[in-house]
């Protein structure tokens, strides 16, 4: 009775190692085409079936490799997917080894064409801090000297000399953010932010 369970055990264990037995190694390497670099973490999913219908999934290591197992003798699909590429998708034959190349999924959009025009809008609507200074409130509030117009009227505005020039900061932005305008004319000078004080008449 006891070598009668026990052939059945074995029987039963080499019935299970049937599978087990049906069943190769397959190596893959995954790789960009433009610069031959291994890619990582990229997911093969491959299955029985065309569809991939209940499949197994594999990550690709540092060397861009993963070794899976297939049915000996049986067809095997596959699809390789990473991010930043276009996916590719075959059949394993009776190789042992699988070296694939990705192309990068390079989004094209059409052409973009931006049309701007200068539209009047009030300065409380302005996207900027916008200060107006008139020559007729300037010349009423009696000063005798464009900085101090400019840094009495003007919040945030700062003027310092600096060698022969004078260096003009708004708000912390220096002059090459800042645009002064003279009845629609530009008046900002060279990089420094020096402003030529003769063309105000006070």
């Amino acid at each position: 009775m006891k070598t009668i369970r026990n052939v059945m055990l074995i029987g039963l264990l080499l019935i299970l190692a049937l599978p087990v037995a049906a069943q190769r190694k397959v190596k893959f390497g995954i790789f960009d085409k433009a610069t031959e670099q291994p890619i990582i973490g990229a997911v093969i999913t491959y299955a029985d079936n065309e569809k991939l219908k209940s499949p197994q999934r594999v990550v690709t290591n540092m060397d861009g490799e993963a070794t899976i197992s297939v049915p000996q003798g049986g067809k095997c699909y596959y699809q390789v997917v990473s991010v930043g590429y276009n996916p590719l998708r075959g059949t394993i034959g009776s190789v042992s080894s699988l070296k694939l190349f990705m192309t990068e999924d390079v989004m094209k959009v059409n052409e973009v064409v931006v049309t701007g025009s200068r539209t009047a809008r009030p300065i409380k609507l302005s996207p900027v801090s916008t200060q107006v200074l008139g020559g007729k409130e300037l010349v009423d509030a009696g000063y005798a000297d464009l900085t101090k117009a400019l840094q009495q009227e003007t919040p945030g505005m700062n003027i310092q000399k600096v060698g022969f020039g004078n260096e003009i900061s708004m708000q912390g932005l220096d002059a090459r953010h800042v645009l002064f305008l003279q009845d629609g004319e530009r008046l900002t000078g060279d990089m420094a932010g020096n402003l030529d004080y003769e063309r105000f008449n006070l």
